[in-house]
């Protein structure tokens, strides 16, 4: 006899006699309820399944929710910048002859806040509205991505981009990069994997996606730019153009497809960039100029100036995607997929037209997109790392949160007018180096310690454990990053105000325009009631942001005020004009400028966004005729 195998019984349960059969538990629990009396188990009772809902949909769900609610906090607070009046102005009257050049306002915009206006009426915060509500649905557009960039690191991308700095302020912004860049983020994906789709739903995605970022504006450019120069580079070098190859059968017939594509495409791009097909010029203001912008401010020929303010900008906005995102391009350069080929060569663009530009914030989104979602794949891969080593990672976080702490404290304090702890350590060491030079001494030493200290730390570590202290410091490094962006993010979106040294913010208009509006709003009342002219007469130099706040009155607009108007605005350098006027002083908008004389005044900015220069502000005069 050949030896027998016990198999494993697997446990139920349901007890049951030795060599009897278990009976189902459908039946079981009929019979109990029936035999016994007892009542029939409510629906209530059995466990809550539903179908299609996963911990990972509600995490999208949540950051959809958070992301409305994070544009739409406060959204009319700021006042309209003088560049973003102009697009309010055009989007109020769309057949206006209005110069949009230099922001590259798309025509989806422009069309979708004039019906915005019609609806709700004309405001700061409605002309924002229709950025602040597409730009909350990055996390729609990795749900594209999970094929091409993975279930794990596109939930870590959604997360980063629903707070990141820049993403929240251009959502927040007239006429805002955002939606352009979020649009040329879906047709990456809808490029780089057929999501599980058929084919032809696969192209009708394209070709909503497509419509979407050519009436977006400038931000989508750089993203269409990358997946063109990938698509040539894959057709020159033989390599395939989709990370995976789909069967047979979900290829759809090209003719089928064609004919979809196209409807959707020409009556989507039509709608949109023609503002439902009423106003042709619309292709041109809206897809065209954007073009144009963003060409000439990539081809310019930058100074040395705006390549440092480019650099401030990267540096004090976009830090984690630019840095991880070089990071991994570099570490995997011959083994990156077609996605992460797509979003590297993103990423150069965005930091060629972003140092080409002046530090423009809406190019600067192309490197803020690319460069998350290639961090998102750096951030999952620690995340493995940290998971493995949990106590090493602890202290790496630990040593690279201790560091910085000490190295801030020391640099803050040595960066003040009067260091007082300078001071106290200047007569000790003055026995040991000239009393001249002690108190200078003493500042490099409250500067050097800490880096010091920092650096045996980490070295001790190295020494224990070997290579993995290396992982360990980093992944603390990244969280550091990530804590520096989330307050980056809250100061930029909602204290900006009269802050002149955030370099998005750093042309604003002051909340007086509001007050003067108001007070020429109640004289021009009066003087209808009394049936007298109440025509306003403002300079050209002062049309942005003055004409958006004083719309609704009598407006003339002139190279130089002259005549005997009502009521007339002037700068406050400039002489009142003849006659029997008064005035009243108004603050209308205010630049800040960044020129540090040393690396003290650097890191205050860094830090603290302090301007090292007093904004130059422009004051005007309401001046209104006695009658």
């Amino acid at each position: 006899m050949g030896e027998q195998v016990h198999r494993p019984t697997r446990r139920t349960s349901t007890r049951t006699r030795r060599g009897s059969a278990a009976p189902e538990i459908g039946a079981r629990v009929d019979t109990v309820a029936v035999t016994a009396g007892d009542a029939a188990a409510s629906p209530l009772d059995r466990r809550l399944d539903l179908p299609g809902v996963s911990l990972e949909m509600a995490l999208y769900v949540l950051l959809i929710v958070v992301g409305l609610f994070a544009r739409l906090w406060m959204l009319g607070e700021l006042p309209l910048s003088p560049d973003e009046t102009r697009v309010a102005r055009a989007a109020l009257n769309p057949t206006a002859d209005i110069d949009l050049a230099g922001i590259g306002a798309g025509s989806f915009h422009l069309y979708g806040t004039a019906l915005l206006f019609a609806v709700f009426g004309a405001a700061d915060t409605t002309a924002r509205l229709s950025t602040a509500l597409l730009g909350s649905l990055a996390p729609v557009a990795m749900l594209l991505g999970r094929v091409s960039l993975g279930r794990g690191p596109a939930a870590i991308a959604a997360v980063a981009l629903t707070f990141s700095p820049l993403m929240l302020d251009q959502a927040r912004t007239v006429p805002g990069a955002g939606v352009g860049a979020i649009a040329a983020l879906a047709l990456v994906f809808i490029v780089t994997s057929g999501n599980g789709t058929k084919g032809g739903a696969r192209g009708t995605r394209f070709a909503l996606a497509l419509a979407l970022a050519l009436t977006s504006g400038h931000g989508a450019v750089s993203g269409l730019a990358a997946i063109g120069i990938a698509f040539a580079l894959a057709r020159a070098t033989g390599k395939r153009t989709t990370p995976s190859a789909r069967s047979a059968d979900n290829a759809p017939r090209p003719d089928a497809v064609f004919g979809v594509e196209a409807i959707a495409f020409v009556g989507v791009f039509g709608f949109l960039a023609t503002g439902g097909f009423i106003h042709l010029d619309g292709i041109y203001r809206g897809v065209v100029s954007p073009f144009g912008d963003w060409t000439a401010a990539v081809v310019r020929r930058a100074m040395i100036d705006d390549i440092v303010r480019g650099l401030l900008l990267v540096a004090g906005y976009a830090a984690l995607p630019a840095a991880l995102g070089v990071w991994r391009i570099v570490r995997n350069l011959r083994r990156l997929d077609d996605a992460e080929r797509v979003l590297g060569i993103w990423l150069v663009i965005g930091i060629v037209a972003t140092l080409q530009s002046g530090g423009d914030a809406g190019h600067a989104l192309s490197i803020v997109v690319p460069g998350t979602l290639l961090a998102a794949r750096v951030i999952a891969d620690a995340l493995v790392v940290a998971d493995h080593w949990r106590g090493l990672t602890l202290t790496g976080i630990t040593i690279a949160w201790w560091g910085a702490t000490i190295i801030s404290l020391g640099i803050g304090h040595v960066s003040l007018p009067d260091p007082v702890a300078a001071r106290y350590l200047a007569p000790v060491l003055g026995t040991f180096v000239s009393p001249e030079s002690a108190n200078e001494v003493a500042i490099r030493a409250i500067v050097i310690v800490p880096i010091a200290l920092t650096l045996a730390a980490a070295l001790y570590l190295w020494r224990q454990v070997g290579a993995r202290a290396w992982p360990a410091l980093g992944f603390g490094v990244i969280t550091l990053l990530i804590a520096r962006e989330t307050h980056v993010a809250w100061n930029l979106a909602y204290n900006a105000l009269d802050n002149r040294a955030e370099l998005p913010r750093s042309l604003q208009t002051s909340v007086d325009v509001r007050a003067l509006a108001a007070d020429a709003n109640a004289v021009s009342q009066v003087l209808t009631i009394a049936r007298k002219d109440r025509v306003i007469s403002i300079p050209e130099s002062l049309r942005d942001p003055l004409e958006w706040y004083l719309r609704g009155s009598t407006i003339n607009v002139n190279p130089v005020p002259s005549g005997n108007p009502a009521m007339v605005v002037l700068d406050a350098e400039t002489k009142a004009l003849a006659g029997r006027y008064t005035g009243q002083r108004y603050r209308s908008h205010a630049r800040g400028s960044l020129a540090f004389e040393n690396a003290a005044e650097f890191w205050r900015w860094i830090a603290y966004r302090e301007a090292p220069d007093v904004a130059r502000a422009t004051d005007v005069v309401l001046y209104v005729r006695a009658q």
